[in-house]
């Protein structure tokens, strides 16, 4: 089964668009999707707009795997 990140995914409308895109594939549709964002809140609006996406194409997505990460800029490292 492929597994697939969504870096970025607390945008919305991209990670809505990819996501069809995405399932539109009968080879894609049973992938495991896992969400990443640094912003709490946005990841949990695309994770409602995922769980519509799916209904929409009707497909019974498991459990969502979302992550929000920390901030962090060119100067500095990610922890980890």
């Amino acid at each position: 089964m492929p597994k697939i990140t969504l870096i970025g995914a607390g945008s919305t409308v991209f990670t809505k668009r990819l996501l069809v895109d995405i399932l539109s594939f009968p080879e894609l549709a049973n992938s495991t999707i896992s969400l990443h964002d640094i912003d709490p809140e946005r990841l949990q609006t695309s994770e409602v707009v995922a769980q519509k996406v799916a209904q929409f194409m009707d497909i019974r997505p498991s459990r969502p795997r979302l992550t929000a990460g920390p901030r962090w800029t060119a100067q500095s490292t990610p922890s980890v």
